[in-house]
């Protein structure tokens, strides 16, 4: 079973929404939640190479201008 959100799918279905479409939808808020906690933990990792000088500045902003 996909991983959701209880939350969002408790108010969907408090509001009136089917079960499937509340469970499709909080599904998909899940997937998108996910896929920026990765993308997070990818721009802190990229954050402490820089710091620690192990990452030139126009590299970084060939990874930022990359992932826009």
């Amino acid at each position: 079973m996909p991983l959701m959100l209880s939350e969002v799918y408790d108010a969907l279905r408090e509001a009136g929404t089917s079960e499937e479409k509340a469970r499709s939808a909080a599904t998909a808020i899940a997937d998108y939640h996910n896929r920026l906690v990765a993308i997070e933990t990818k721009i802190d990792k990229l954050d402490a190479l820089f710091t620690q000088g192990r990452l030139e500045m126009r590299t970084l902003f060939g990874i930022v201008i990359a992932l826009a």
